[in-house]
């Protein structure tokens, strides 16, 4: 299965592609056997012979096809009859010979609502693949603001890591000069070690997600591949009110889209179950032939019928008003299920949409005024620090307290990104977007 790029849905919040380096174990990200994929070329490949989409595509492409035979004529039944013969023996001549078609034709409009129903089966299974390829990018959005804050929280672990030692060289200074005492360096090499712990975690959860990227897009054996890290998470901003983007949402959602057509083919099923009391017709068509001295009326060797048959449904209260009470329960649960459809969008939408604007108000505030305080508080402590003015274990706490809001800060950013894709996909749509494929209607 082919998949176009550029008709993909484009949820990425990340913009500005670069790559960190990292120096791996199994093999060198920057040596030539590696490639690095981009967002669109993550999706091209994850889309690519995607089973469970394929799966999807071709009960699509069954319904369609069971759509054309309902509508199809019924067809004609033809029988040859021979009677009289001796012994039951294919060998003798019969008395009588009989050739004779019939031909049942629906009542009008039977087999034009059993169409319709399937028609509408076919594009529920095509929202419901429509979403799941949405969930699949979403998916590898999310993977890839994950890989982006991974390398920022290891970055900033790396100028950690030379600041410390930078803290260690002062710490032994001060020691020497009989200014800081040997729980300073005990307590300074706890912190290092820390850094170093924390520096292998990230580099164990960069293998971790990497070996989740690979299997997202389906190749969890192929070790050449790796993601091109962006080097910074740009989350667009959402103009609209809940209250705005909840018709847009009504119109656009896949699994909406889905429910609705559900509905539509069951509508079309229970009037399909009314017409089945309506009297069909049959049409009959013989020739008869008898052998000299064996004809019913004396010199006649050959006659010919032709009959129209009516099939009336006496057992209409045993047998068809069943079925048109069982195809209108399926219909009233069709839009039972529409409905809590409906509410369930809503309430993801709304949900979505709370968490971003929080994020969003929290990274702010982490961004403009708790990071740079913390990092300008543990400045000031390192200066006196160097003065002799403060004691280790005050620099330490401020140390951590920069360490933690620095780490808040990312987390936050990567929240609010996944949070942005989670209002999209909710929505069904790109609401960034005024024109081209996946704009919102």
């Amino acid at each position: 299965m082919k998949i176009k790029t550029e008709n993909c849905f484009r949820i990425l919040v990340i913009i500005g592609i670069s790559c960190w380096s990292f120096t791996r174990a199994e093999i060198d990200q920057t040596s030539p056997e590696a490639h690095e994929l981009s967002y669109e070329d993550a999706v091209q490949l994850a889309l690519h012979d995607n089973v469970d989409l394929l799966t999807l595509r071709n009960q699509e492409e069954s319904f369609k096809f069971q759509s054309r035979q309902a509508i199809a004529p019924n067809e004609p039944t033809f029988t040859w009859m021979k009677n009289d013969i001796p012994g039951f023996s294919l060998t003798q001549t019969p008395a009588q010979t009989v050739y004779q078609v019939n031909w049942t034709l629906g009542f009008p409009g039977k087999a034009l609502s059993n169409s319709a129903s399937i028609l509408h089966q076919s594009e529920a299974v095509a929202q419901q693949a429509r979403a799941q390829e949405i969930t699949l990018m979403t998916t590898l959005s999310n993977s890839y603001v994950t890989f982006a804050t991974n390398a920022a929280f290891y970055k900033f672990l790396l100028d950690e890591q030379k600041k410390d030692g930078e803290l260690i060289k002062l710490i032994e200074k001060r020691f020497s000069a009989s200014q800081a005492s040997k729980v300073d360096l005990l307590n300074a090499e706890v912190a290092t070690q820390q850094l170093a712990q924390a520096i292998l975690e990230n580099r164990n959860d960069y293998d971790v997600q990497l070996t989740q990227f690979r299997q997202i897009i389906r190749r969890p054996s192929d070790k050449a591949l790796f993601p091109k890290i962006p080097e910074k998470i740009i989350i667009p901003p959402v103009t609209q009110s809940f209250e705005d983007l909840v018709p847009v949402m009504l119109r656009n959602n896949q699994a909406i889209a889905a429910a609705s057509k559900t509905v539509a083919s069951q509508t079309s099923l229970e009037t399909s179950a009314m017409l089945q009391a309506l009297p069909d017709l049959q049409l009959t068509a013989g020739v008869n032939s008898w052998l000299p001295g064996g004809e019913p009326n004396p010199g006649l060797s050959r006659d010919y019928t032709i009959g129209v048959g009516v099939v009336i449904p006496i057992f209409f209260p045993f047998n068809e008003l069943q079925g048109i009470h069982a195809a209108r329960k399926n219909r009233d649960a069709a839009e039972t299920q529409y409905a809590s459809q409906q509410l369930q969008a809503i309430s993801g939408l709304q949900t979505a949409y709370a968490s971003l604007k929080a994020t969003l108000k929290d990274l702010d505030t982490s961004e403009r005024l708790v990071v740079p305080a913390a990092k300008a508080s543990f400045d000031l402590t390192l200066l006196t620090y160097g003065l002799g003015k403060a004691d280790y274990l005050i620099l330490n706490e401020s140390r951590k307290a920069w360490h933690d809001a620095s780490r808040d800060m990312i987390t936050k950013r990567q929240n609010a990104a996944q949070f942005y894709n989670q209002l999209t996909s909710q929505m069904g749509c790109d609401i960034t977007k005024t024109e081209g494929p996946n704009v919102c209607k």
